[in-house]
């Protein structure tokens, strides 16, 4: 098994913001992928959850079945092996991709504002 990275402007950001001025009890990894996710949890000293774990849990909630719509096919296996990792497998029906690229997401080729 890999051992877990945190590629270095993750980790070199959150260890500025934990440095800071500002305090915080908790943090949250804003990418659906939890870049740096395994490594900050087990190094941080304060409580950190991604927002796709944090979607997962709050799926269940809603439901007793759910499934995931993301961006590209690339990014299926990374959600698949975090729902996986999260013990989501029984719970998601299915991951599936727009592919729509993040970053056109939005915009006026959608009909979005």
């Amino acid at each position: 098994m890999e051992t877990p990275r945190c590629p270095p402007a993750v980790c070199e950001l959150f260890e500025r913001m934990l440095a800071g001025p500002v305090q915080f009890d908790a943090a949250i990894i804003a990418c659906f992928d939890n870049v740096g996710l395994k490594v900050l949890k087990k190094t941080s000293p304060i409580p950190i959850i991604g927002i796709s774990e944090a979607a997962f849990h709050v799926a269940t909630l809603l439901g007793p079945r759910f499934s995931v719509v993301t961006t590209l096919d690339v990014s299926i296996p990374i959600i698949e092996e975090n729902i996986a990792t999260y013990s989501f497998s029984d719970q998601c029906a299915r991951v599936r991709a727009v592919g729509v690229p993040v970053l056109t997401v939005g915009g006026a080729d959608h009909g979005d504002p």
